[in-house]
C-alpha cells in the first residue's frame, strides 16, 4: 500500500523534534519509526528528549498504534528521558497519554505550543538548540 501522511524529523542538541501532518496509515508509520530511531541513535549516548508536534496531524488508522508504542519502548531502552507533546485538541492529548503508557522512566508533559515545550525541556537540563 502507498504511504498516507507525512512528517518532519529534526535534531537539535539533545532533542529530537517531530512534526506530524495529515492522516497516517501503517506504511508511513513504519518509515517514521525507522527514521526516528536513526536520528535518536546519534544522541542516545546521553539523556535526550523528544518534542512531538501534533498541531497539524489528523490521526491515523488503528494499525499504527502498536508501532508507535514499540517505538516508545525502544526510546526508553535508548536513554530517552523526556517527551513534550504539542497540541490543543483533547483527542491528541488522550492519544499521547495512551501511547505514553509504553514508556518506562520517561517523563511526559503536554503543551499548547512549542515555546512552552522547549522551555520545560531546557528547565530540566535538556539542550534544545544546536
Amino acid at each position: 500500500m502507498q504511504e498516507h501522511g507525512t512528517f518532519n524529523i529534526d535534531l537539535r542538541g539533545q532533542t529530537v523534534r517531530v512534526k506530524l501532518y495529515d492522516q497516517w496509515n501503517y506504511e508511513v508509520t513504519v518509515r517514521f519509526v525507522q527514521e526516528f530511531k536513526l536520528k535518536a541513535l546519534t544522541i542516545c549516548n546521553k539523556p535526550w528528549a523528544c518534542v512531538v508536534d501534533l498541531s497539524e496531524w489528523e490521526l491515523g488508522t488503528p494499525d499504527i498504534w502498536e508501532l508507535l508504542e514499540e517505538g516508545n519502548v525502544w526510546s526508553s531502552e535508548h536513554n530517552q528521558k523526556y517527551e513534550a507533546s504539542i497540541s490543543q485538541l483533547a483527542v491528541h492529548k488522550q492519544i499521547m497519554e495512551k501511547t505514553d503508557e509504553s514508556f518506562s522512566n520517561v517523563e511526559t508533559k503536554a503543551f499548547n505550543n512549542e515555546t512552552q515545550a522547549l522551555a520545560w525541556l531546557e528547565s530540566v537540563g535538556i539542550k534544545t538548540t544546536a
